[in-house]
């Protein structure tokens, strides 16, 4: 794992960062930053090093996930019977995802189950997205913000993808002043 010493200017390195739309943000806010030193700080260079990221998008599933629910329970009982079980069963559903990943990488002797369980999610989450938005309900607009989202999170990816020497030069910028 690669450490940036002495540098706070560091948290912005597009390879802290998972997904590739915060990835496009931060390359542009590290390119306009000026160089801060600052004694005693290491950074792990790591993309799993954002918990922002981690946390914005664990809460925007959990969310749309109790939404679909709610909706979907809401069709055979009373709105507050809904709200009781899908706020569990929503967390519920995302754990045995998790649970069910580790598992069948375990099976299949694949070594990162997190990446499995994240292609899971995602795709279920696009899936479910796109029935809600083939709806005339509210959850319409849940599905669209997904939808919405997951879109621009492929061109930001498209985008990263065409800059990956400037992203590899800023990164050895980087390491050379460490």
């Amino acid at each position: 794992m690669k450490m940036i010493r002495n540098r706070a200017d560091a948290r912005w390195l597009p390879a802290r960062f998972n997904f590739a739309l915060p990835r496009l943000i931060a390359f542009a806010i590290c390119r306009t930053r000026r160089p801060r030193p600052k004694p005693g700080l290491v950074l792990a260079i790591d993309r799993n090093q954002s918990a922002v990221e981690n946390y914005v998008v664990a809460v925007w599933f959990y969310l749309s996930s109790v939404a679909y629910l709610f909706a979907a329970l809401r069709l055979a009982m009373p709105r507050s019977a809904a709200a009781a079980i899908a706020i569990p069963a929503a967390a519920f559903l995302i754990l045995l995802f998790t649970f069910l990943s580790a598992i069948g990488t375990h099976a299949w002797r694949e070594q990162n189950h997190i990446r499995m369980n994240a292609v899971v999610l995602m795709v279920t989450m696009v899936v479910i997205s796109a029935f809600a938005v083939s709806t005339a309900h509210w959850t319409r607009f849940v599905g669209v913000v997904a939808l919405t989202l997951f879109a621009a999170n492929a061109i930001a990816a498209i985008i990263v993808w065409l800059l990956q020497s400037r992203f590899a030069a800023l990164e050895q910028s980087f390491e050379a002043g460490a």
